[in-house]
């Protein structure tokens, strides 16, 4: 780094001296090299040997060490490299570290000679990139279009088969810049790398690291924060492990540079989702949105060897892998938590026990913060290990960068009924709402979250912070419950993202921000029964002459920001001005006729509230027959028993996320979607008698798991026969294996028919959906297998089977779709009328009469509609 800025500054000092601006003239003494199988673009001299478009990019030699950026009144352009030799390979990933501001962003494309074909290819590109736009890959080439290779999503590949010569050996590069408008700041490209693999051989690899030869004895660890991705935002925690690693490896580079970033995992997460792919899997946006924070990043196909110096030299890496905790799997992996066939760990250091090699990791895929270090044998490694893809994030952050990742903006809250908040951006002047992600967002609900603390934010590795969620999954309003207490908390910080209606922001409320509380002159207690206009007895009694004032006020809680005072009977108190001027009581009993005055925090909303003597009212004790309830969807509508129940108090029911569960007045439950811990509260208002009461129990609407099940009964179709609609179980299975709704058929049949019945000479197909979704809520299924292939169908028909006279099964194909409906269909060959010498014939009123060698059989009744 010292040698690159010191260069820097030389040919800055030259440049100056001979032209105004920065603008660099291509070099022909300088060249880019390729290293093994890698290449870089991020020094002067290296964007010098590349076209700048006629003037319309300039090349600054502080920003990042070397950029390049738009000149002055350009909105695009396109940097175009020299050819960069690197062969022959298969597979190519590029990287990218840019700040692009609102307005602006950049797109990478590649071209490569075809070694084969002696031919440079189509370019290909990675997509539009920028923290602030809803970035896309692209979605695969049809072969007219690019014929000889292909890109998927963040690899570019060359088609065929690299063994007969399917090989590219170098690569070409066009990089579009571009911003809205003139007067936005320039995007800054200031760092491009490139990685080659060819399938079945282990990556070239030529290391810069100045380590030596001889790296084997030695272990150590890098100080990595710990996140646990399970435990993050829940919509989005189960598929976040790429972004989750990414935001480790940025917290810890930062940590060495003493200024530690914090960042969220689902920060990260929103900088790097792939908007077409619907996923924070892509390679090349997870190193761009790292990049975008000022330190350099980028995607290697490499090696153990590879890993470790990384590691000796003292930042932690990442590592594509997929495996399982299957012992008899080829990737079984010891130690993991569960088995996953695609994933992102942290590599953070290296030992040795017991003479067997291991990798010190940090694994989202775990349980708990805590949980998260593992060790993992290097020799298993080797076999999880996707495609030799590492993630580097180097410390050390380069100057004049990573000014713009995804935009931290703070924000206001505004309550707006009690207990819920909007978002503002100005709570008091501007009033700008935000829009807070929730399930019908326009892509899905992957698209952003909502987390809150209330203690402060530390960089401890093994400990993070602990934040609390909202679920985006069932979260129906923009409005945000949040109690009292926690908004009262010094130490309260609200985070919102919403990728949908904000692209790169999060916005954060903390106390910096304003919060505007609503308008009330409200009191609550639990000592004291309090209506619209009165106060009376509850847990405690008012004895008028023996309740002391101060135990009084002391069981009464105002509303946010109110003030309370107690006036004595026949003091006037009509206005704000009464208020404070009017004598109060803060001492002595009470006496009947005293009333209390609530002033809201606007300093003219007034309420007053009588007071009404009495004992205590009588206890209630609620209870339910079940405190945990776990059900699966055949079990519901459900009511849990409620004792204890007297009186003729008013019972309200509330469910505490009727997104998963919903409870009616009667406080019959019923399912809407699958999910666990949900509370259903009853509370019996007080009736003069008895007390005010409240009791609660726990809800989990369950989707069971199917291990295995057999093939139930199906009718193959016969000429002049009605098709059948029922699905019958095979009698092997248990009985509450499968769940089916009333007057919904689960057998579709596809072909012409004849009255309703099957013909002669046509080809038939039946879709047997073997599951629905009968959860009104449509985010999940009633029951989930993982894995669940055909395999598992025990007796299923094969291709070629003979069901029929002149009949046979000719396709079977078994399919589930993101909703987890299980498809089997089964195709047949054209059905033929037998001769009437042999087994069969269409008698005139429908019916069908068998003969022959088959036996007898014989079928009719109305025509029945058909799906067809």
């Amino acid at each position: 780094m010292i040698r690159r800025v010191l260069c820097s500054l030389l040919i800055v000092a030259l440049i100056l001296a001979a032209v105004p601006g920065i603008v660099f003239a291509q070099q022909g003494d300088h060249q880019i090299t390729a290293f093994g199988n890698e290449f870089e673009i991020d020094t002067p001299e290296d964007w010098a040997t590349g076209d700048l478009d006629g003037g319309k990019l300039v090349i600054d030699p502080y920003l990042g060490g070397g950029a390049i950026l738009l000149a002055e009144g350009e909105t695009e352009a396109t940097y175009t490299s020299c050819e960069i030799d690197i062969g022959p390979f298969e597979y190519l990933v590029m990287s990218w570290n840019a700040d692009c501001p609102e307005g602006t962003w950049v797109e990478v494309t590649a071209s490569v000679w075809l070694d084969k074909h002696q031919q440079w290819s189509t370019y290909l590109t990675w997509g539009k990139w920028s923290p602030f736009i809803k970035r896309s890959s692209h979605a695969r080439y049809p072969t007219s279009e690019a014929p000889y290779v292909d890109i998927s999503m963040d690899e570019f590949f060359v088609r065929g088969n690299p063994a007969n010569g399917d090989t590219a050996s170098k690569v070409r590069l066009k990089v579009i810049l571009h911003r809205d408008d003139p007067s936005i700041e320039s995007p800054v490209l200031w760092y491009l790398h490139g990685t080659v693999r060819t399938t079945g051989i282990e990556p070239n690899k030529v290391f810069k690291d100045g380590l030596g030869d001889n790296i084997e004895d030695y272990t150590c660890e890098v100080e990595v924060p710990q996140y646990s991705q399970i435990v993050r935002s829940p919509n989005i925690a189960g598929v976040m492990c790429s972004a989750a690693t990414a935001a480790m490896m940025i917290n810890s580079v930062s940590q060495m540079d003493g200024a530690p970033l914090n960042v969220l995992p689902e920060e990260v997460a929103m900088g790097c989702f792939d908007f077409r792919a619907n996923s924070f899997g892509n390679w090349s946006f997870t190193m761009a949105a790292a990049g975008s924070y000022g330190y350099r990043s980028y995607v290697d196909y490499s090696t153990i060897e590879g890993i470790k110096r990384h590691l000796l030299s003292g930042y932690a890496v990442g590592a594509s892998v997929a495996y399982s905790t299957d012992p008899s799997a080829p990737n079984y992996l010891e130690n993991a938590y569960g088995s996953t066939p695609g994933h992102l760990i942290v590599l953070r250091g290296y030992t040795v026990i017991d003479g067997v090699e291991y990798f010190i990791a940090n694994d989202a895929y775990n349980p708990s913060n805590e949980t998260v270090r593992k060790l993992y044998r290097v020799d298993q490694f080797v076999n999880c290990w996707s495609r030799n893809a590492i993630y580097v994030v180097k410390p050390g952050k380069l100057p004049g960068v990573g000014k713009h990742p995804v935009k931290r903006v703070q924000a206001d809250l505004e309550e707006v009924e009690e207990g819920k908040y909007v978002l503002r951006l100005d709570a008091f002047g501007a009033n700008e709402p935000v829009v807070t992600p929730k399930t019908n967002s326009a892509y899905s609900n992957r698209h952003g979250f909502i987390a809150y603390i209330d203690e402060p934010e530390v960089f401890e590795g093994a400990s993070p912070s602990k934040y609390a969620y909202i679920n985006v999954a069932t979260n129906t309003s923009d409005l945000l419950a949040l109690p009292d207490e926690l908004i009262d908390d010094p130490d309260f910080r609200l985070y919102v993202a919403n990728n949908d209606a904000h692209t790169g922001k999060l916005f954060v409320v903390d106390s910096s921000s304003a919060i505007k509380p609503l308008i009330r002159a409200t009191v609550s207690s639990t000592d004291y029964w309090v209506d619209v206009n009165e106060i009376g007895p509850n847990e405690k009694g008012i004895i008028f002459g023996e309740t002391t004032v101060e135990e009084f006020l002391s069981g009464l809680k105002p509303a946010r920001r109110a003030q309370v005072k107690l006036f004595a009977a026949g003091t006037t108190v009509e206005d704000a001005s009464d208020f404070f001027s009017k004598e109060h009581k803060s001492t002595g009993t009470l006496a009947e006729g005293d009333f209390l005055a609530v002033l809201a925090w606007d300093g003219e909303t007034l309420h007053k509230y009588s007071i009404k003597g009495g004992p205590a009212l009588l206890p209630l004790e609620l209870w339910f027959e079940y405190d945990n309830v776990e059900l699966y969807h055949k079990d519901f509508p459900f009511t849990n028993i409620l004792h204890g129940y007297k009186g003729n108090g008013v019972m309200t029911w509330t469910s505490s996320n009727p997104g998963i569960a919903r409870v009616d007045a009667n406080g019959q439950v019923t399912p809407y979607n699958v999910g666990r811990d949900v509370i259903i509260t009853v509370h019996v208002a007080s009736d003069g008698v008895y007390r005010a009461a409240t009791a609660s129990y726990k809800l989990s609407v369950l989707r069971g798991t199917i291990h295995s099940f057999h093939w139930g009964t199906i009718i193959h179709p016969k000429v002049g026969e009605v098709p059948q609609k029922i699905y019958i179980p095979s009698p092997e299975d248990e009985p509450d294996l499968f769940f089916f709704g009333p007057n919904e058929p689960r057998i579709t049949w596809n072909g012409e028919l004849e009255n309703g019945r099957f013909k002669e000479g046509v080809a038939y197909s039946v879709e047997v959906r073997l599951q629905t979704n009968d959860y009104p809520g449509g985010n999940s299924a009633y029951f989930y297998a993982n894995p669940f292939t055909a395999d598992m169908i025990i007796g299923l028909p094969k291709v070629g089977d003979r069901v029929g006279d002149r009949l046979y099964i000719t396709g079977v194909t078994v399919t589930r779709n993101n909703n987890y409906y299980l498809t089997v269909s089964i195709s047949y060959s054209p059905l033929r009328l037998p001769s009437v010498f042999g087994y069969a014939a269409l008698a005139l009123d429908g019916n069908v009469s068998m003969a022959g060698n088959s036996g007898t059989s014989s079928s009719s009744g109305d025509p029945q509609e058909a799906d067809v």
